[in-house]
């Protein structure tokens, strides 16, 4: 969810709306209320369809549109995208991690 989270955030963003202050916040580390497994895997069917909506927003955006600041933020679009991608891997990698310790455990 912390993922999903973030990849509204920059979706949001790539459609004017300001990147809001995440860090720090409930926002940031939102929890599932129970533990359904239905509700882990409704999460992570959300996760990859915001996820899909944000590849097919930077799809459409052009090379100029790259260099323009992301709203509420410092930094450009290209600097975003990159950012959550490299996110998401290093949250991939420690989920992969868990997992293996969980099977070699």
């Amino acid at each position: 969810m912390h993922l999903e989270t973030w990849t509204n955030a920059a979706s949001d963003a790539a459609r004017g709306i300001p990147l809001p202050k995440l860090v720090g916040t409930e926002q940031d580390w939102r929890l599932i209320a129970d533990g359904d497994p239905g509700a882990w895997s409704q999460a992570t069917d959300r996760l990859f369809q915001c996820a899909e909506r944000l590849a097919q927003e930077i799809e459409q955006f052009t090379d100029q549109r790259l260099s323009e600041t992301v709203p509420g933020r410092k930094y450009d679009f290209y600097y975003l995208f990159h950012g959550i991608v490299q996110h998401s891997l290093y949250h991939g990698g420690q989920i992969a991690l868990l997992k293996k310790a969980v099977v070699l455990g």
